[in-house]
């Protein structure tokens, strides 16, 4: 009797069959679910890791043939040390194969300092199947040898167990942990933070998640909207925390922009009969991040201070030029554009060289009538138009895309009538900010650093190394006035992303050296001078940050260094 025991398995130091059968489930729910996800999926599981965890399929085929005893005269006995030998061998690969599939991105206590949490699912399902195939491996090792699928109404029931529990792991990672479009919607917000009056230090870090890039930062009523490769997300400005997003890391993003108070999510949603794409836009609202429609027919529009050639063209054709007349720069403001056109005075001596050159200004002896013209392009229609005239050889007016804090389209015009600077309400044509007179037409004005309709600032150049920033109301009264001395600017252009405008102050990021490996905030009060020693100097380690926007709560300094992108969000 006890020969027959140890020949079944049923000894006290033999745990029986149980666990080889349920391991053999196991390797069986894998390969299942392996196949279930290519069905979804429509296509083959690919993993950001590479391709060598699909030796976990051939490993559990071969694990299923030789694991059990599935004809009673086998190769080898039942006990015998090389089925031992073999199946360890196995289990050590099938957990090599769990240690360099695993998804960093699915925990947080996995996921790099800063960095979002996020796993892509086909990413989370190939560690699903190979933990499987390990687990079941180790369970038949635990068995000792090799165990006959006899009777079977003992067998199938373990398999069952073992394939199942496969199947309700990979739905519940499906449906709660790696969904295909990850999406969470806002829950309470509050009451939104102000823009901070001026900041003190870094106090929160945010990396997207790996493998995305930053197209943009925008503001939203609680902080930075992060347009990302493949989605979006809205940040909290004072903590940094993730207040919801939408991220389709499974399908192709075309491009992901806002527009009339919508974020649009563009994507790849299938094929036609005739092989040509099909394309979807998901409008998100975004106070919350929910889905409020999803249109076939929404393109991505232009970029706000973007232009093309095509765009020359379209102004010109709305606008009706007349015969001799060049557009000599457009620049885009949502769905208008907005030209400078110079037609030549024809009595002029140089008529014929003026009208076949791309920009007609700036020749001797011949006279420009200079306009300002908006179009929309949707409409087809032209808004407005401003005209002047350039005497022969001064240089032609010129626009300028420079930060709009408030809503609405603000168009710069430098060289105006006059040689003035305006600003004007891109919709109506109107004058927005009206510029002091003692600088409207200096030489020492540099630009304009941002405006709205709440007013504007300026930048003069006061002396060696001192740029003098003047915050004005819409009637042009000064507000405000910062100073900057002993600081070389080099890489700031007034006007641009380098600069943002605070509550009460002026903040600036750039470059402490010349390849960019460190970077410096500094904060400039208004009523204040302040300089290269002052304590609003303050350095941070890694790569430099190119952009700063004012957010709600915070200064975001927006970082890019190939793949590692970050937010700082400086706070008071």
């Amino acid at each position: 009797m006890t020969g027959k025991a140890r020949e079944d398995g049923g000894g006290p130091f033999r745990p029986g069959p149980t666990p080889v059968w349920i391991g053999a489930g196991l390797l069986v729910g894998a390969l299942l679910w392996l196949v279930t996800m290519s069905v979804v999926r429509g296509g083959l599981l690919e993993a950001s890791g590479g391709s060598l965890w699909w030796t976990a399929v051939p490993l559990a085929a071969l694990i299923l043939r030789g694991g059990m005893r599935w004809r009673r005269r086998h190769l080898y006995p039942p006990s015998a040390p090389v089925y031992l030998a073999w199946m360890s061998l196995a289990c050590l690969l099938a957990l090599y194969l769990v240690w360099s599939a695993f998804p960093e991105g699915l925990f947080s206590g996995t996921t790099p300092e800063g960095r979002a949490v996020l796993a892509r699912p086909d990413d989370a399902h190939v560690w699903l199947v190979v933990c499987a195939v390990a687990l079941g491996c180790l369970l038949m090792l635990a068995g000792g040898r090799r165990f006959e699928p006899r009777p079977a109404r003992r067998f199938l029931p373990m398999v069952g167990v073992g394939a199942v529990a496969v199947v309700l792991v990979g739905v519940s990672l499906a449906r709660f942990v790696v969904p295909w479009v990850p999406h969470r919607v806002a829950g309470d917000l509050g009451e939104p933070e102000a823009i901070p009056a001026t900041v003190s230090g870094v106090g929160w870090e945010w990396r997207p998640p790996q493998g995305q890039e930053i197209r943009a930062v925008e503001v939203w009523d609680h902080g930075p909207l992060v347009l990302l490769s493949d989605g979006v997300t809205a940040l909290d400005g004072a903590s940094g925390d993730e207040r919801w997003s939408y991220l389709r890391p499974n399908d192709p993003v075309d491009d992901v922009w806002t527009r009339d108070g919508r974020v649009h999510v563009r994507h790849l949603v299938g094929e036609t009969e005739d092989g040509e794409d099909l394309r979807a836009t998901d409008v998100l609202d975004p106070a919350d991040g929910r889905v409020v429609e999803v249109r076939d027919d929404l393109a991505p529009p232009p970029r706000d201070g973007s232009y093309g050639e095509w765009d020359l063209e379209i102004l010109g054709e709305i606008s009706d030029l007349p015969e001799g007349c060049t557009v000599t720069g457009v620049v885009n403001h949502g769905p208008l554009i907005v030209g400078t056109v110079g037609c030549p005075d024809e009595d002029g001596e140089l008529f014929e060289n003026a009208v076949g050159a791309n920009d007609p200004f700036g020749w001797e002896g011949t006279g420009v009538d200079a306009r300002l013209v908006a179009v929309d392009r949707e409409e087809e229609i032209e808004l407005w138009s401003r005209e002047w005239s350039v005497p022969p050889g001064e240089e032609g007016p010129r626009q300028k895309t420079v930060p709009e804090p408030g809503e609405g389209h603000v168009v710069v015009l430098e060289r105006g009538p006059e040689g003035r600077t305006l600003v004007l309400d891109a919709e109506t044509g109107e004058d927005l900010v009206v510029l002091p007179e003692e600088h409207a037409y200096s030489a020492d004005l540099r630009g304009v650093v941002a405006a709205d309709a709440n007013g504007a600032v300026i930048a003069r150049e006061t002396g060696e190394l001192e740029t003098t920033f003047h915050r004005i109301d819409p009637s042009g009264e000064v507000t405000g006035t910062a100073v900057v001395e002993g600081v070389y600017l080099h890489d700031i252009t007034i006007g641009g992303s380098s600069i943002a405008v605070l509550e009460d102050a002026l903040a600036f990021v750039g470059a402490r050296d010349h390849v960019g490996e460190s970077g410096y905030t500094l904060v400039a009060p208004f009523g204040e001078t302040v300089g290269w020693e002052s304590p609003t100097m303050m350095f941070s380690e890694g790569r430099a940050a190119s952009e700063a926007i004012a957010v709600p709560g915070a200064l975001v300094a927006v970082a890019r260094d190939g793949g590692s992108e970050r937010l700082e969000g400086w706070t008071p």
